[in-house]
């Protein structure tokens, strides 16, 4: 049920509705495979290998392309933004508030009493929602913990280096999965204050990556807590500001082991690279996996990965856009 819209006009000559093995730019480039019901593309497909590669029609359809194909709005261009006055200050896991004053983000490392290593070798950080002023940086060897709910990245993004990992659950174990939203804009201090400019959500993993994205048991239950209404943005997962000071920050997630993410990833102006990892066997996988039911809306994407990358049609997951090739 997955759906391609590419609006980009790139390579116009000879839109036969025929993704054709070829070399240089086009509106989708594919080097592997790529199985959907329907691609409609204003410019043109080609494929780069030999073989059974290219696209590849997932129903009875064939062929199931259509190059110049009509562009389609942005369907959410209409949004409202969440307001940071209506959401807490985020807590730094050594207990710093992050307040609109902050010059600087939450630095998240390995530390005894902070982020505690439970014998692993690796420092587990919990966060709970809010608006971080000047974003995340996670240092080597952390897991991150999210607590359900929105995080406002009020600038900074999100920086994580060398084995470190991001998981929304909400326990030691991660059995137990919890619903969020990120929302990465700029802070009232830029450009002022630097770290409160808006920069790129960086969720690159050694470990599994597990995210999936508000709901609507999720927000039903914060609201019935007293917190935040985050309901008016469920299904979303990563939204990077089109109108905010670095629109064009780049959103780049994944994990080299397991990658199962739920949601839209909304980032009107900037790329969003998802890499699959290196050794994963889609939904049906059991010790490692790149299970996606993602909807992506973005200026460009690029999907890459060593195996199999799943991307099931699951509209109960997504933020409901009513448009073609979109999910309604």
């Amino acid at each position: 049920g997955g759906y391609v819209h590419v609006n980009s006009d790139c390579q116009t000559s000879g839109l036969d509705d025929v993704c054709a093995n070829g070399a240089g730019s086009s509106a989708l480039s594919i080097s592997g495979t790529l199985r959907t019901p329907y691609a409609y593309i204003s410019g043109a497909c080609t494929y780069n290998g030999s073989g059974p590669s290219g696209l590849q029609c997932s129903t009875s359809v064939s062929p199931c392309l259509d190059e110049g194909a009509l562009p389609l709005g942005d369907p959410l261009a209409g949004m409202p933004e969440p307001q940071l006055d209506n959401f807490p200050d985020g807590i730094c896991p050594d207990g710093t508030q992050s307040t609109p004053a902050s010059t600087n983000g939450c630095e998240l490392k390995k530390n005894p009493t902070v982020c505690p290593d439970p014998g692993t070798g690796i420092g587990v950080c919990h966060l709970t929602p809010g608006v971080y002023y000047g974003g995340w940086d996670v240092k080597s060897n952390v897991k991150v913990q999210l607590d359900p709910g929105m995080y406002i990245l009020a600038g900074g993004g999100i920086k994580l280096s060398g084995a470190s990992s991001i998981e929304a659950v909400t326990d030691a174990t991660g059995s137990i999965e919890a619903r969020i939203t990120i929302f990465s804009t700029d802070g009232p201090g830029c450009p002022a204050i630097p770290s409160q400019c808006q920069s790129g959500i960086t969720f690159t993993a050694n470990q599994a990556f597990k995210a999936k994205a508000t709901n609507t048991v999720s927000c039903q239950a914060i609201l019935a807590a007293g917190g935040p209404n985050t309901c008016p943005w469920r299904g979303i997962l990563v939204w990077q500001d089109g109108t905010a000071s670095n629109p064009t920050a780049v959103i780049k997630l994944g994990g080299q082991a397991s990658t199962i993410m739920a949601g839209t990833i909304y980032a009107p102006l900037a790329e969003v690279d998802i890499n699959g990892g290196t050794s994963t066997t889609g939904c049906s996988g059991t010790s490692t996996a790149s299970c996606l039911s993602i909807q992506i809306i973005s200026y460009r994407w690029q999907i890459d990965g060593g195996a199999i990358v799943d991307m099931p049609y699951d509209p109960s997951e997504l933020f409901q856009v009513a448009n073609r090739g979109l999910v309604h």
